[in-house]
Order: C-alpha cells, then structure tokens, then sequence
C-alpha cells in the first residue's frame, strides 16, 4: 500500500507558498490576509473557525498586472488559500509551492517525487 506524502501528515510541517493574484491589494486587507482565521470547509462549505496558526504573509514581487504573494504557515487546510486570497478583493492565477518543512521544492518537476537524502530531515 503507498500512502500519499505530498501534504504534511500531521500539520505540523511549515508549508511555503508562492501566490500570483490580480487586483490590489490595500494596506488593511494584507493585514488581514495575517490574522484572519474563519474559512470553510472545502467540502460541505460549513464555516470553520481555525485556532491561531502561525502564519506570515509577504508580498514576494508586484508587477502592473500581477502581484505575488507569499505564504508560510503550518496548519493549511486545502481550499483555505484561495479563500483567504478571494476575500480580500484578489482573484487568484496560480498557486506554487515552495518548500515543506525545510526541504525546497526547487527544480522538481511537477507530478515527480524525489527520495529524501539521509542527511535531510523535515
């Protein structure tokens, strides 16, 4: 039996992410892109109200027509970042994910996996 690893198991892991929205982005609403916790579930689309997570957020690059944004936090839930990036006036282009735990994602194709070396943990 193969189990899936490509998200932390037990959430504990740090997830960095890199978010390409369109739209601006006002002062107040990359505040709240850090501390807002209420997102719903993905599924039943039931609201959630989440502990606090340790969560930064940064504007990574802006362009004219784009701005990129990103995330580092541990807890994710799957839908929770296109909520948080929809509720403060963004519409979102694409999501990449940087690194899990202290292991980069760096040039691994997508769809393709790499053994950990011995030497690196997460």
């Amino acid at each position: 039996r193969v189990a899936r690893h490509d998200r932390p198991r037990d959430r504990r892991e740090q997830v960095a992410l890199d978010c390409a929205a369109q739209g601006r982005l006002k002062l107040q609403a990359f505040h709240r892109l850090r501390i807002h916790r209420a997102v719903e579930d993905h599924v039943t689309r039931a609201p959630l109200t989440l502990r606090p997570i340790h969560r930064k957020v940064s504007i990574a690059q802006q362009t004219p027509t784009e701005l990129w944004l990103r995330f580092a936090f541990k807890g994710i839930r799957p839908g929770q970042i296109p909520q948080m990036i929809e509720r403060v006036g963004l519409r979102l282009l694409a999501i990449k994910r940087i690194r899990i735990g202290r292991i980069p994602m760096g040039d691994l194709p997508v769809g393709h996996w790499r053994y950990l070396p011995s030497y690196k943990k997460f």
